[in-house]
């Protein structure tokens, strides 16, 4: 195998293991080293098994696509969605809307269905490194790396904020949620790592 850089071709040839001559040639051109229908143009950003609806859902800097778990074919692609490129994503609970957080500090909720835009969430002064959802008491958790974290009341149309965290005198890089502990776990660019409770955002626990 080898390529030709002035045609941009590759040629793969067949040689056999007792007469030593070559039994097929092929010579392979390409614009691009990616099928352009499946393909991204930039490195996955996210990828969400959903068990409900048996498909993985991927985001590549504004583009959302769909996929068939069982299959592997892509269902549906969904470009543009966002303004600027996406930097956090995750479903809600039913796992029929999906929640898109992007480098302007935009959150919006997406029908998974049609790749509409349902309503947007009050955005933060920095990029979105992480988005999750509590089924239990119906909230969105935000967190950028403005240093901050936000406790969204997911109640239909009128999304509000209740409670927010400023514990992070840096980027906040991480964040991860436990329904069973009730506690939120966040980490920032100084190395620091830190538990909040869920519902009075207590700080329980610094790991510096």
């Amino acid at each position: 195998i080898t390529y030709v850089s002035r045609l941009d071709r590759i040629l793969v040839a067949g040689i056999g293991s007792r007469e030593r001559k070559v039994h097929k040639m092929y010579a392979l051109d390409y614009e691009r080293p990616a099928a352009p229908e499946v393909a991204d143009e930039g490195p996955l950003v996210r990828a969400i098994y959903s068990p409900i609806n048996s498909t993985v859902t991927t985001a590549s800097v504004r583009t959302v696509r769909v996929w068939d778990a069982t299959s592997g074919l892509l269902r549906k692609t969904y470009g543009n969605v966002t303004d600027a490129t996406i930097t956090a994503m995750c479903l809600d609970g039913r796992e029929r809307r999906l929640i898109i957080g992007d480098e302007a500090g935009v959150i919006g909720i997406y029908n998974i269905l049609n790749g509409t835009l349902i309503q947007k969430l009050e955005s933060h002064s920095a990029d979105i490194c992480a988005l999750g959802y509590c089924s239990s008491s119906k909230c969105i958790l935000s967190a950028s790396w403005a240093g901050r974290v936000s406790i969204h009341l997911d109640s239909g149309d009128k999304m509000r904020i209740l409670r927010q965290i400023d514990g992070h005198a840096t980027d906040i890089t991480c964040m991860v949620y436990s329904i069973d502990l009730g506690l939120i776990g966040t980490a920032c660019t100084s190395g620091a790592l830190r538990m909040w409770e869920f519902q009075d955002v207590k700080l329980t626990a610094s790991f510096e």
